[in-house]
């Protein structure tokens, strides 16, 4: 059974900005580094490249076959790393709520 549904995809591509293959404002590079740094993984490796080989789609798939907690874990610090940034908060704060809570729910359900 998958993890992400065709609707929590809709809500977690418009948390990261992960549509066209893209995650935040990272490079591949970045991206690299920031697992590496914070997680001590490589989030390129094949296992992840389930559908593709761009960061949303390496994302996409690490969520799919990573082990649940660090699943959790890893989108918690990406949310923190999101909030961070500019022009990646939504600027509705109805809508940052609602996704914040969407992401909760998700979390603790991989927690559980």
């Amino acid at each position: 059974t998958r993890r992400l549904t065709p609707q929590h995809r809709i809500t977690f591509d418009q948390i990261f900005h992960s549509g066209g293959g893209y995650v935040l404002n990272f490079s591949d590079r970045t991206m690299g580094e920031w697992f590496e740094e914070f997680f001590d993984f490589n989030i390129f490796d094949e296992r992840y490249q389930i559908e593709g080989d761009s960061k949303g789609k390496t994302l996409r798939g690490f969520i799919e076959v990573a082990e649940p907690r660090l699943v959790a874990r890893v989108l918690r610090a990406l949310w923190d790393y999101r909030c961070s940034l500019d022009g990646f908060v939504e600027d509705n704060s109805d809508q940052e709520t609602r996704l914040k809570m969407w992401l909760e729910q998700f979390t603790n359900e991989l927690e559980n």
